[in-house]
């Protein structure tokens, strides 16, 4: 029997079964547990994306919320394929979050062993159909930041390249697009490459500020107003009422919550 590192015999569960298995319990949660109805967040992205493409009234003025241009796009699109629905982008986000889980899997296998690999599967795929995860909601913007950082690391880890390094910079920048949390996904990056290599740190730093300045460049064109980004993107999520004006206390309690004993 093939074994696949010394002491392990071959495991013959393979990741892509797995995955399934997992995308599959993901789309019941999605799907069939009560409401089966539009969350608070998707009803404002839908109407955010369905005044954008269809009437052209860009973000920020034909409807505010603290979140990407990115998602509202995404919800848009969705209108303008389908019209209202939130089935699309769940779709969508269950696709995207099988491909993040993927990537983990690939790196756990890379820098471990295949058993790694499926333990992180595992692990990291039922968690996130935990209720105190957010389980059902596979359509928020974390989806798209955690799988973009995801693949980010997975190409600037095990391609040593100049345009690899280059191209995981530019999904860095995208998963900083769609969630500002991806910050701290880039930051440990940004170290780990540098101390590696100066210049393949500088031309990771390049592919993040390329793909900032490009999103940047878009929204011009679409419309959008920088202040208007700046204050509604950026400067709203540390007033008061935001994920930020809580106290340390608060928040480690409801890690707790959610981590240990839900």
């Amino acid at each position: 029997m093939r074994e696949l590192v010394a002491g392990e015999k071959d495991i013959y569960i393979k990741p892509l079964q797995l995955i399934g298995i997992i995308a599959m319990i993901q789309l019941v949660i999605a799907f069939f547990t009560e409401p089966m109805i539009f969350t608070h967040e998707e009803a404002m992205w839908q109407y955010i994306g369905r005044n954008w493409l269809r009437n052209g009234l860009v973000p920020y003025s034909g409807g505010v919320d603290n979140k990407s241009p990115l998602i509202f796009l995404i919800f848009g699109i969705s209108d303008r394929l389908f019209g209202v629905n939130f089935w699309f982008p769940r779709l969508l986000g269950i696709a995207v979050q099988s491909a993040g889980i993927f990537l983990l899997y690939k790196i756990a296998e890379k820098t471990i062993s295949h058993r790694a690999g499926l333990f992180a599967i595992s692990f990291y795929g039922l968690s996130l159909a935990w209720r105190t995860t957010g389980g059902k909601y596979v359509s928020f913007t974390e989806t798209y930041g955690i799988t973009l950082i995801l693949g980010a690391i997975y190409i600037s880890m095990f391609f040593r390249n100049g345009q690899y390094r280059f191209f995981g910079g530019l999904l860095a920048g995208l998963g900083l697009g769609f969630r500002l949390s991806a910050i701290f996904g880039i930051l440990p990056m940004l170290v780990f490459i540098f101390n590696k290599s100066r210049r393949s740190g500088f031309i990771f730093l390049l592919g993040v500020l390329s793909a900032a300045a490009v999103l940047l460049l878009s929204g011009f064109w679409a419309g959008i107003r920088l202040n208007d980004y700046i204050f509604y993107g950026f400067t709203d999520n540390f007033g008061s009422g935001s994920p930020t004006g809580h106290s340390l206390a608060w928040e480690a309690q409801g890690f707790a919550d959610g981590f240990f004993y839900s």
